[in-house]
């Protein structure tokens, strides 16, 4: 009976050794911690800034020691300091860094609020304060940075309580951070914002939301984004409606057909191709007369992703357009049409003076055939007579031999 007690206590004797050896090594990390501390009050400004580098290696139980370097007199001794808690993070030091926000020193400030954002999220109570108090601007603008960096949803009242009183640069990190909230909130909060009377702002706010990426929300703000005043926020705000592809903006891109700036129309004219509305196709054929070469162009790559047997009647003129652009786009146009009559203005394209055209004819030619020739016009010469013509057979299309 008295071996089974035994037999059942062996676990226990054999932590032992462990206990003891983890006790010992935290006794020898204290001591070393002590003593890097201690090193902080030498004399020598290299020993305390080799003691706040060596700290580092000990994450949270260093912040305390490391707190009483950030008072240090030596400039280099204390940016590492700042540096060191940024990178141990956590709320010990991101506590620890706030406190430098009222330093006198300018630079230093602007140290202790980009690091503080490599805390981690015990770090936006702080990153606020300074978006409210730090005089510089730089440093407000590395502040609105650091937040979007740690924005998660749920914080776009703290970000918008803020915004209006912020100068130019730092708005606009503000709206990054807003996109990356990306909740009800922040969608609420890009509506009000887009009413602003700063053309700025409102730019800002189509860039966030389209760098952002597709997001149902941002539907309404970018259709009327539209109707600004401003050719900056209509244009990105195509961009934005690009990336969304959803079949309800569709009445407002075929009216942003009709834009002052070519450059809004021709995305219009590309975004219907994507949307994918048929309707679109005599809008699209209406835009075949436009003045500027680039909106013929995308209209009639649209027209090949929407069109049907009776569009190639009006994409064929285009291969004898003055502008290469359009012809590329038509060529490839009737080729999703099943027509290759456009094959030949392709491999002529690649003898343009232009570097652009012979690579963008070279890149249709890749798309269509799905080899990789480069820009030499003979090689692809060679493919479609010997090859290419196979893609016609029993496609209803024609060819340049028709």
């Amino acid at each position: 009976m008295k071996r089974v007690k035994w037999i059942a206590l062996l676990p226990l004797f054999l932590l032992v050794p462990l206990v003891i050896a983890l006790s010992s090594r935290n006794s020898a990390r204290n001591h070393r911690i002590e003593d890097l501390d201690y090193a902080l009050g030498n004399e020598d400004a290299a020993v305390r800034l080799g003691a706040v580098v060596s700290l580092t290696e000990y994450g949270e139980s260093a912040v305390p020691s490391l707190q009483k370097a950030l008072t240090d007199d030596d400039p280099k001794v204390k940016q590492a300091t700042v540096a060191a808690l940024g990178k141990i993070g956590g709320q010990e030091a991101a506590d620890a860094l706030a406190k430098v926000l009222s330093d006198p020193d300018r630079d230093m400030r602007v140290r202790a609020i980009v690091w503080l954002g490599a805390t981690g999220r015990p770090a936006l109570p702080h990153l606020y304060k300074a978006l409210e108090t730090e005089p510089f601007p730089r440093g407000r603008m590395f502040a609105a940075h650091s937040i979007g960096r740690l924005a998660r949803p749920g914080d776009a009242p703290e970000i918008l309580k803020r915004f209006d009183k912020q100068d130019a640069a730092t708005q606009m990190h503000l709206t990054m951070a807003l996109a990356k909230v990306g909740d009800k909130e922040a969608y609420e909060g890009f509506s009000r914002l887009m009413e602003s009377q700063n053309k700025l702002v409102r730019f800002y706010v189509v860039n966030a939301i389209t760098e952002a990426g597709p997001n149902k929300r941002a539907l309404p703000i970018l259709t009327k984004s539209l109707e600004d005043e401003a050719v900056e926020v209509r244009m990105w705000g195509m961009f934005g409606l690009e990336q969304l592809k959803a079949p309800e903006s569709y009445p407002a891109v075929v009216v942003a057909l009709n834009d002052v700036d070519p450059y809004v129309r021709k995305e219009a004219a590309y975004t219907l191709g994507d949307i994918g509305n048929r309707d679109a196709v005599p809008r699209l054929v209406a835009c075949l007369g436009d003045p500027h070469y680039l909106v013929r162009a995308d209209a009639a790559e649209s027209l090949g992703k929407l069109g049907n047997e009776e569009t190639i009647t009006v994409l064929k003129p285009l291969l004898c357009e003055d502008s290469p652009a359009v012809q590329i786009k038509a060529a490839e146009a009737l080729t999703r049409l099943n027509d290759y009559s456009g094959m030949e203005t392709l491999i002529a394209t690649l003898d343009s003076p232009e570097a652009l055209y012979r690579i963008e004819a070279s890149r249709a030619l890749q798309r269509i055939s799905r080899k990789d020739l480069g820009t030499d016009k003979q090689a692809w010469q060679d493919w479609w007579e010997q090859e290419g013509k196979t893609l016609t057979t029993g496609s209803g299309g024609e060819t340049s031999d028709n």
